[in-house]
This record gives C-alpha cells, structure tokens and sequence, in this order.
C-alpha cells in the first residue's frame, strides 16, 4: 500500500503554499501540546522544497513548539484535575506516569530529552505543569530540546540537497513505515505496564507529605519515617532526598574485626488491630477490588455529585490535596500505625491536614472519576498494602 508516497507529494504541495509557514507554526504549537501529528512530517519536504529558507522553518518550528509546550504547560497546571479522568482511562495514562517519574529523577532534563526524542512532547507538558515543574527551566529545556531536533532537521536537509530529495521519493515508503514502526516501539516501551523505575529514594515536591509520598509507592508511613530517621514524618521539605527502603547498614550489620558492636537493626512496626468500620457513602460498588487495571487498588462507589463522604473510621486528617496523580481530589485518613484509608474523586473537601475525625462525619463532597460519573475512589491499607475493603465493611 502506497500510503506514504501520496501523502509526501501532499506536503510537498503545501509546503510550497503562500500561507505554508502559517501551517507549519500552527501544526508545531497543536503537535506540543493536544495534536498527534509530529511536526517533522512538515518541516523536512518544507526545507526540501525551499531550501535557502530552512534555517527560517525550524525557527518558526521551534518557537511556535515551545509556546504550545507553554500552553500544555498550562493545561496541567490550571485544569488536569477536570481531564485527570479522562487521561487515566486513555492510551497516554502509562506515558503520562512515565513523565512524571523522569522528573522525579532527571528534572528539566526530561522534557530536553522528550523535545529531542520521538517520545510523546504533549505528554511531557502537561506532566511538567501538573508537577509545578520550575517554568523558566522547563522552558529553556524546551527551547534546546526542540530546536536541537528541528534545526537537525533543518540541516540534514540542507546537506542532503536535490540528492536527498530524489532518494527520500524512492524510499519514501520504506521511511515511512519505519518510523511508524519506531514510533510504535517507543509508546510500547512508555506505556508498558511492566516498566519499572528506581524507586530506592523520592525527592519531596511542594505539597507532598510523609504519608502521600508513602502511598504513591505503596509503602508503610511508619516504615518510612523510621528509615529516614523523620520522627512523625510532620517536618518534610521540598526538594529532602526521602529513603524508600531500608538502610542497608540498618538491614544488614556487617561485622568488623574491631571489638565496637554492630549497628543494631530497626525494630519492626508491631501491627495493630482494625477499627471498626462503616461504609463512606452510599451507592453501589461498580467496581471491585482488583477489578480494573489503573490507579490504585481500592473499589470505585457509584453515587451523584455532591453526595456525602464520610470517614469509614475514625482517625486522622494525614493529607488533603490533588498532588497524587490518578485520585483528584484525595483525602488520607490515618486511624492507627497499620491501617489508613482514602477517599478519592472528590469535588470539595470539608477537612484539612492535622483534623481529628470521628466515624462517620462528613469530610468531602462526591465528584467525577473515570468517563465522567460521579464516583468514589475508596482503599484501605494495612501497613502500606492495599487489601480488598469489603472484608472490613459490614454487610449490607
């Protein structure tokens, strides 16, 4: 099928068009921020077609492409909560949480990398104003990061000349579906649910709190406040490199030829007994611990907007906020050293960190979760682990 043959000579016509930089500007500001269309498709027969303006192209490319990185950059920071649900039930969940843990380890340097790279650019934008990436460094790295590819481009071009021009028209299709086919390979291997990160250490971001940190990576709170030597784990700050598993000195002493005793290991958190439980809402579960692959591990409550949540025990107001990604607003209760439970999808919260909260008081107001229905996002733990909340619940 000769697909990409016809669809070159289309380009070609249209690079060559009055208005053919206008084109390129809008495709490079959509493809940077919602479009799906990579920019170069463009911007290599544009240079091909006019060659002493190809310097000219991949500056329009790369300033109209960092101002619609600014505009995902936006996006995240202003309303991802209303497309959160949206994101997590679409094809770019896994690339999105696989941006997200970039910055976690490579900062700025993520979207360089993602600019330069065949990697999803939007995905990066939205991420990195979701994650209150600092915006002068996310914007240099975007302007370095696309203009080094788009000026590549540009280049490869001016060198290849008419010579290139005549071989790209008969490769034209064997390039085409390779890079379809290298594309594939990358959004696989982003959105791969086996990908693995490592996960020995977190830096705090603003609004983060001991127990948020420890939720995201599944993690005992008392565990991870005893390994960081962090007391109650209340006094944590932007940017405090956190410890995600035990110290290798605590976990295995090495003995020495000296007559000093061996550092002794931690003790263990004793593990406590369950509360008393009730249901935080009402509606019918839709669906079941395990039942769906995505964020969390917990039962999603079917119910309208606006409808009451209350506490299912009675504890501790740990974290109050939409920094987990995947929950929206998400409200953490803490009712002993081995059980937490959470309340996700909210549209208001009525609690703040730090309240007391008896069984059955009313902490936040029922919002959207996934495809848009009102909906809670429900989970118990034990110690860190995510266990099924209907063998708490009474029955009903």
């Amino acid at each position: 099928m000769k697909l990409f043959g016809r669809l070159y000579e289309r380009v070609l016509i249209w690079s060559r068009h009055k208005y053919s930089e206008y084109y390129l500007g809008a495709l490079s500001f959509a493809e940077s921020s919602f479009f799906p269309v990579p920019v170069d498709i463009m911007l290599a027969p544009m240079c091909l077609a006019n060659l002493p303006r190809a310097w000219r192209y991949a500056g329009i490319a790369t300033a109209l492409s960092v101002l619609g990185g600014l505009a995902g950059y936006a996006i995240g920071a202003s309303v991802f909560e209303s497309i959160e649900p949206w994101l997590a039930d679409s094809r770019y969940w896994s690339a999105y949480e696989t941006s997200r843990n970039w910055f976690d380890n490579y900062g700025a340097w993520a979207i360089f990398i993602a600019g330069f790279s065949p990697i999803p650019y939007k995905v990066f934008t939205v991420a990195a104003g979701a994650a209150a990436l600092n915006l002068p460094g996310f914007l240099i790295a975007s302007l370095f990061g696309r203009g080094a590819r788009f000026f590549l481009v540009a280049g490869l071009m001016v060198l290849g000349g008419a010579r290139l021009e005549s071989k790209l028209k008969q490769y034209i299709e064997r390039i085409g579906w390779a890079v379809v086919a290298i594309v594939a390979i990358v959004l696989l291997a982003a959105c791969s649910p086996r990908t693995t990160w490592n996960s020995d250490q977190h830096i705090v971001r603003p609004g983060e709190t001991l127990y948020s940190i420890a939720w995201r990576y599944g993690k005992n709170p008392a565990e991870v406040a005893r390994w960081n030597r962090l007391g109650d784990g209340s006094l944590i700050h932007p940017g405090q490199v956190i410890l995600l598993s035990r110290p290798a000195a605590a976990a295995q002493p090495v003995a020495t030829a000296s007559r000093r005793p061996a550092q002794q290991s931690l003790p263990k958190v004793p593990t406590q007994r369950a509360p008393p439980w009730a249901w935080p809402t009402r509606g019918r579960i839709n669906i079941d611990f395990g039942g769906k692959p995505g964020t969390g591990t917990g039962v999603l409550i079917d119910g309208k907007v606006g409808q009451a949540i209350r506490a299912a025990a009675s504890g501790r107001v740990v974290y109050a906020g939409s920094g987990l990604i995947g929950y929206g607003q998400l409200i953490i209760l803490k009712h002993n050293d081995t059980y937490l439970s959470a309340y996700g999808y909210n549209a208001s919260l009525l609690v703040k960190e730090g309240d007391k909260i008896r069984q059955g008081q009313s902490i936040a107001t029922m919002g959207e979760g996934p495809e848009r229905k009102a909906r809670l996002h429900f989970e118990i733990r034990r110690n860190g682990k995510p266990v099924n909340p209907r063998q708490f619940l009474p029955a009903r």
